[in-house]
C-alpha cells in the first residue's frame, strides 16, 4: 500500500520510517521496503513487505492520523493516468502527457516507428489532460467532451468533479472551458494539480473515504 499527499514525508518522518529522497528509489524500513513512488500523482511513497506484516502497519498509520482514501479517487483528483483505462494498447506516448516515462534511447521495441517519426516532428492531434467540472459533477467514462459545437474528446476516467478525458491538442490548455453531457468544466494538466492536505493510506482493495 502507500502514503500520499502533500504531507506524506512529515506524516512517516513522525513514525521514523527512512525516506527515499530521489524518485523511485528505495530504503529499507525494519523487513519492509520504502519507495518513493506516487501512484497517485499526490507525492508520496508505496510500503513492500510481508503480507502478513499488511495489518499491523496498516494499523500503525491509521493509529498516527492516516486517512483511508481509494486509489482510483485520488488519481482522478490529481489526474493521474492508468494504464487500462486512460492508457490503452492504441494510445502514442506522446499523447500521454507523461514525458518522464519515456526513453528515446533504448534499443528496439514494439511501434518503434511510429514514435519515433512522431518524436522529431513534436506534433499529436490529441493528448491527455484533466478536466474539473461545476457543481454538477463529471460524467462517466465514454461521455464525449465537447468544444463549442464540435467534438473535443472523451472522459477516461472520473470522480466527483474531476475526470482524465482524451483530447485534441487545441482543447488542452489549462483553464480551457468545456462541455460534457451539459456539464461545464475547465482543462487541468495531467499530474499536475495541487496535491492534497493530509496524508492518505492509498490500497486498491479499500475504497472508505472520509469526508474531507
Amino acid at each position: 500500500f502507500g502514503v500520499e499527499g502533500a504531507i506524506a514525508a512529515v506524516f512517516l518522518a513522525r513514525l521514523n520510517v527512512p525516506l527515499p529522497e530521489a524518485k523511485e528509489s528505495h530504503l529499507a524500513w525494519e523487513d519492509l521496503t520504502v519507495a518513493a513512488i506516487s501512484a497517485a500523482g499526490a507525492g508520496g511513497y508505496r510500503i513492500y513487505g510481508p503480507v502478513l506484516r499488511k495489518d499491523e502497519i496498516w494499523q500503525r498509520f491509521l493509529i498516527a492520523g492516516a486517512k483511508t482514501a481509494s486509489l482510483h479517487v485520488l488519481r482522478v483528483e490529481h489526474f493521474q493516468p492508468r494504464y487500462g483505462e486512460d492508457i490503452t494498447q492504441k494510445t502514442l506516448p506522446q499523447e500521454t502527457a507523461l514525458p518522464q516515462a519515456l526513453h528515446f534511447q533504448k534499443g528496439c521495441y514494439l511501434g518503434q516507428e511510429i514514435v519515433e517519426r512522431i518524436r522529431p516532428r513534436g506534433l499529436v492531434s490529441r493528448m491527455l489532460s484533466g478536466l474539473i467540472f461545476d457543481a454538477e459533477g463529471a460524467p462517466e467514462p465514454g461521455t464525449k467532451v465537447i468544444a463549442g459545437d464540435a467534438k473535443a474528446g472523451e472522459i477516461t476516467s472520473s470522480h466527483g468533479h474531476h475526470a482524465i478525458a482524451m483530447l485534441r491538442v487545441q482543447n488542452i490548455k489549462p483553464g480551457t472551458a468545456l462541455t460534457a453531457a451539459g456539464h461545464r468544466a475547465v482543462t487541468g494538466p495531467i499530474s499536475g494539480a495541487k496535491g492534497t492536505r493530509r496524508a492518505e493510506a492509498t490500497t486498491p482493495a479499500r475504497t472508505s473515504r472520509p469526508a474531507t
